[in-house]
Formats: structure tokens, sequence, C-alpha cells
């Protein structure tokens, strides 16, 4: 592996881990300001509106126990990791709400994220389980998709600079 492959490396899980303990300070901050009370008298419609999120976080947890609705994988899974309610996959583009903005931003771009295994990457021509880019034709591995969409002010795409249609500094 080479030097600027193990940098990108590096690089790619200290944004990682960053935003980890980003996501645990709002988790701890929310439960340190607010007890969690359960509503049985919510009447939920069976769309996962008995579903809210931890401010500033995308995990979601249940207010009522009157439903059996469950959280479902975004399409995106490989890369956002998200559980959403049903009611937000219908109101994003069968996405969850992170995913909506990063790969069809204003109902631009694929949305869900085609996957393909034994794939050469077009930014670092290894084979391996590869992605497709939301907004051009280049394929990239996993480790270079995150790498090029998960570092802030990033998400154009390596290969051919196509630049993402929103700044994620604004988001």
């Amino acid at each position: 592996m080479s030097l600027q492959h193990r940098l990108k490396d590096y690089e790619s899980l200290k944004c990682a881990d960053e935003h980890k303990k980003y996501q645990l300070d709002c988790i701890k901050d929310y439960f340190r300001e607010t007890k969690l009370t359960i509503d049985d008298s919510f009447e939920c419609d069976g769309n996962g509106n008995c579903y809210t999120n931890i401010p500033g976080t995308y995990i979601c947890y249940k207010f009522s126990n009157n439903c059996d609705c469950q959280l479902h994988k975004c399409p995106n899974f490989i890369v956002c990791e998200t559980y959403a309610p049903q009611q937000t996959l219908n109101d994003y583009y069968g996405l969850c709400y992170r995913c909506s903005i990063f790969y069809k931003p204003c109902g631009e771009g694929r949305g869900k994220l085609n996957v393909f295994d034994n794939m050469k990457c077009a930014y670092c021509e290894e084979t391996k389980k590869c992605i497709e880019q939301a907004f051009c034709d280049d394929v990239l591995c996993l480790q270079c998709f995150k790498f090029a969409h998960m570092k802030p002010g990033n998400g154009d795409c390596p290969v051919c600079n196509i630049k993402h249609p929103i700044d994620r500094e604004q988001i």
C-alpha cells in the first residue's frame, strides 16, 4: 500500500473518529437535559411517526409503544450506516435524511448508489467492493468514496472533479 493511500486511510479514520465523538457528545447532552418519556396515548399511523431523533444526530428512538413500527436500513446503509423510520424514507426519495442531502439534493443525483463487488476503483485502482458516485459515472472503492464524501468540505469526485451541488460546510 502506498504512502499516499496510508495517509488517506489515516485522514478517513480521523474524520470518522471526530464525527463519532461529536455524536456521542450530542447524545450525552441530550440525555443530560431531556427525560425520556413513553407516550402511550400517541396514535401512530404505522409509518414510523412514533420515532424522533436525538438533535445533532441521525439516531432515532421510539417514544410510543402503541404500534409495531420498526426502523429500516437506508438503501445506502453501506455508506451512511443509518436506520430510519418509514416516514423519513417516504419523505426523502426513499433515503435517510443525510443521504437525501448528500446524494440527491433538490432531486438531483442518483440518490440510491449501486454497489459492485470486485470492481476496479477509478481513484486508487485497486480491485475490491466499489460504489458509484452520485453525480458522475466514476466508481470508487468504499474507502476512497468515504474519504471523498465524509471529510468536511469534500464531496467532489476525486477522479473527474465534478462538484457536489451543495457546499457541505452549510449542512
